[in-house]
This record gives structure tokens, C-alpha cells and sequence, in this order.
């Protein structure tokens, strides 16, 4: 649900960070894609890859700004990328405009999933933009979520009036996503016009089903205004973000006034029963403080769940951020601020946007923060590996890789100096992580980390 404002350009960094004290040597790091570099279809990449996914076979799918305007929808298998989606492009006889909106979801089976805002772009955002299904063997999306066109189950009224942010699909097809729809606004909760946004699920045919929407009851008692972020795993099981009518409704920037800050729940497939894994206002475990909000969940088959716990005191939001993993009925953190990291510095604060953290099916986590050290007053930043309770590091401010260069930040380049993080760091069920970093030369690198003798 927290995604990038437009990139700010930044000059060449000044001040190249020293030499990282720990040596990542147990990766073979191999570059993917530049920035600046050729994009497929024309044209070159520019300011930032978004990496979203990485299957156990390594193909990829990612999001990157391209230097024409916009951005585009990107997949890779077998070392060679694909565009899937461009601005301009007509699919299922709509038009993309300039964005995608959020997580791109590619299954081991090849499969994936996007969502795109259509022309003309419409705010608040997620309201005329679609859904769109993929193959890496047939690239060329085909619409399953049309604004004013496809119908929603009849709890959610007439007719969908757009998709808010981010996808996820399970290998039998099941695609779960936010769609926005008239006749889903609770009074007093959020939305615009009669449009809010709810969790649904499209089956491999695009039989569309709810998951949670407006009106349904929480657990609690309390009664659901929106639901968003939704995840969904093997066996069916579905986190999501969501949020109570009559709570503290945080508002995070004009544009984002479909969904207020939330709480993380998990919905069992086997009873169809409704957890709370993290609530607002709740006390944050091994923190000392309670959750500002909660978000961003990700599920592994085994329905391990890991996720952003907001930690940042009122009235403040998103400035202190903290990692959390909810497994068998108890959730620990994963990583705290002022906690110690391999390679030097102390954890300051993970990413505001979603997904820039990921679980496997092994139970290893893969994280990307901020640290409190810094460069150039730039603060350092790193990605780390927690497997088997031991924190790893993977890449940080100053490692060097041979034959590509030092690290400056693990960063998009059109963020470096601009306060936001986002560099991905998703890991498959090979240990292969699949990352975003910038160079002391200030270009930008597309990252497959693979543990070596793998």
C-alpha cells in the first residue's frame, strides 16, 4: 500500500562510503539490467527498478521507469527480459497510462499479474486502473479487471470502478487482488464517491469471489471500511491489510484517500475464519511500543506471515519501522530499531513501501533498512538474510562486487538523496535474492544474488 511519489534526480555521490567490514562472499552476484540501459521494446531504463518477484526457477518480474515517461511492466526468463506492459499500450481494449500500480506477482509455474492505471489517469489512485493476467511463454497480458466493465460479486454493487495497488497469485491460478467498487463505501469510512476498496479472489477461469469487504464483520466485532494488500499462499490461505470504521483513520498523502492506515489479518482457507495478527494501537512485541499501524503482508505455505509494524509515535506516521514475523499464533520481531547488523551499523528503520522484505517456503526472510550509520549525510543502508535465527548480511554501503563495482546504497538511484527505500530483496525457495542497488558512479544495478555452490 506505500508506494513512490515521482523520483527526485540526484548528482553523483560525493563521498564514496568506505569498504563494508564484512564481505558478503557466500553470493555470486549477477547483474540484470542497468540504469542507465536499454529497456526492451525502446527506449532505456531510468531512476528505478521496482524488483517484486523471483521464482524458484529464477525468472523475474519487476516494474522500472523508463526514460521516455511512465513506467513499465517487466519479466525474465532464462537471462532474457520481456516488456509485458508499456505506457501506451492497448490491452483487452483499454489503454495504459504511465503507471503500474504496485506488486507484479509471477507464479513457479510462469505465470503473473499486474495492476496498470488506464487512461486517463484518475485519482485517488486505484480508481480506473486494471487488472491484468501474463505468461513468460505468452507475454501479452489479457484483461481479467476492466474499470466500468467487469462486475463484482453482487455484495460489492454494480460494477468495478478500478484496482488499488498490488497483486498476488498462487501456482493453481488464484489471483487475489484489491478491487475498488461502487456500493462498497461504509459511512464514515474511506473512499471516494460510493467506491472503496475490498480483497477479492479470481479463479484461473476469472470467476471473481470476495474475500473481505467493507461491511463484513472483524474479528472483535468491529466492522471492516476497506481491505487492501492482499496476499495468498498455496493452500489458500489470504492475508490482508484492513482497517475498522470508527478507528484512527491515518491519511498518508492526497492521491491515497481510498484506504486509511491499517491492521493485518490472515483468513484460514480450511475454517474461512478471520485472524488479527497486528492490530493498531497494540502493543508491538520485543518493541516496547504499540503499533502506530501494521502492513504489507507476506505469507509462505506453511502460513508464516511477515510484515511492517509501524512504531513511529503519534502523530507521526511511517518514520520508524520495524520487521515482524507472525508463525504458529505468535508474532516475534525480526528486526528492531538500535538492533545490531552484520557488516556494521545498528538497524534504524525498514522501507515504507510494501514488499520490500519476503519469506520462503524454508522459512528464511530477507529484509532491506536503513542503518544508522551514513555517507555524504546519506544514511547507509543494507539487505540481510535471517535463516535459521541467524542475520545475515547479503549486500550494504560499501561492499564491492566484483566486476560491477562498490555499493553506494541499496537504493534506486532516483531515490538515493530523496528519503524513500526501495530496492526489493525478494527471496525464492533456491536462497536466490533478487534486489535493486546503486554504484558509487551513481548508476543503478537489477541484482540476482545466488548462494554459491547452489
Amino acid at each position: 500500500m506505500r508506494i513512490k511519489g515521482r523520483p527526485r534526480s540526484t548528482g553523483l555521490i560525493e563521498t564514496v562510503p568506505s569498504e563494508a567490514s564484512a564481505d558478503p562472499s557466500g553470493y555470486e552476484f549477477k547483474v540484470l539490467a542497468r540504469i542507465p540501459g536499454p529497456a526492451p521494446a525502446g527506449g532505456t531504463f531510468a531512476n528505478d527498478f521496482e524488483p517484486y518477484a523471483i521464482n524458484a526457477s529464477g525468472s523475474i518480474a519487476f516494474v522500472a521507469d523508463l526514460a521516455t515517461g511512465g513506467e513499465g511492466v517487466f519479466a525474465g526468463r532464462q537471462g532474457e527480459i520481456s516488456a509485458i506492459a508499456r505506457p501506451g499500450q492497448t490491452v483487452g481494449g483499454v489503454l495504459l497510462d504511465d503507471f503500474a500500480l504496485g506488486h507484479t506477482a509471477l507464479t513457479n509455474a510462469g505465470s503473473g499479474a499486474f495492476v496498470f492505471i488506464l487512461n486517463p489517469l484518475t485519482t485517488p489512485f486505484g480508481l480506473n486502473a486494471g487488472l491484468f493476467r501474463f505468461s513468460l511463454l505468452n507475454p501479452t497480458p489479457i484483461a481479467v479487471v476492466v474499470p466500468g466493465v467487469t462486475k463484482p460479486p453482487p455484495q460489492a454493487g454494480d460494477v468495478f470502478t478500478g484496482v488499488y495497488f498490488n497483486t498476488s497469485l498462487n501456482n493453481q491460478g488464484d489471483l487475489v487482488f484489491n478491487g475498488v467498487a461502487a456500493g462498497l463505501r461504509q459511512s464514515g469510512g474511506p473512499g471516494a464517491g460510493t467506491s472503496a476498496a475490498g480483497v477479492f479472489k479470481a479463479d484461473r477461469s476469472n470467476r471473481i469471489a470476495k474475500v473481505v469487504i467493507p461491511g463484513d464483520t472483524a474479528p472483535g466485532g468491529g466492522i471492516f471500511d476497506d481491505a487492501v494488500e492482499g496476499w495468498i499462499n498455496e493452500p489458500g490461505d489470504i492475508a490482508f491489510d484492513a482497517h475498522i470504521n470508527g478507528e484512527d483513520c491515518i491519511h498518508l498523502d492526497p492521491g491515497f484517500e481510498l484506504v486509511c492506515g491499517s491492521s493485518v489479518y490472515k483468513k484460514v482457507a480450511a475454517s474461512g475464519n478471520i485472524q488479527s495478527i497486528a492490530h493498531q494501537g497494540d502493543p508491538a512485541p520485543g518493541a516496547g511500543v504499540n503499533y502506530r499501524q501494521a502492513f504489507g503482508p507476506v505469507l509462505n505455505d506453511a502460513g508464516d506471515m511477515v510484515f511492517i509494524g509501524d512504531l513511529t509515535p503519534a502523530p507521526g506516521v511511517l518514520q520508524i519501522l520495524g520487521v515482524f514475523l507472525n508463525s504458529k499464533g505468535t508474532t516475534t520481531p525480526v528486526a528492531l530499531p538500535g538492533d545490531p547488523l552484520p557488516g556494521g551499523g545498528n538497524f534504524a528503520t525498514a522501507s515504507s513501501f510494501a514488499y520490500q522484505y519476503y519469506l520462503n517456503n524454508s522459512g528464511d526472510i530477507t529484509f532491506i533498512c536503513r542503518l544508522d550509520t551514513a555517507h555524504d549525510g546519506v544514511a547507509d543502508t543494507g539487505l540481510y538474510l535471517v535463516s535459521h535465527g541467524k542475520t545475515q548480511l547479503v549486500a550494504r554501503t560499501g561492499t564491492p562486487i566484483t566486476g560491477v563495482g562498490m555499493i553506494a546504497d541499496i537504493n534506486s538511484p532516483g531515490f538515493v538523496s530523496g528519503g524513500l527505500l526501495q530496492a526489493g530483496g525478494i527471496i525464492n525457495d533456491r536462497g536466490q535474492i533478487f534486489f535493486e542497488a546503486t554504484l558509487t558512479d551513481n548508476t543503478g544495478v537489477l541484482l540476482l544474488a545466488t548462494p554459491r555452490g547452489s
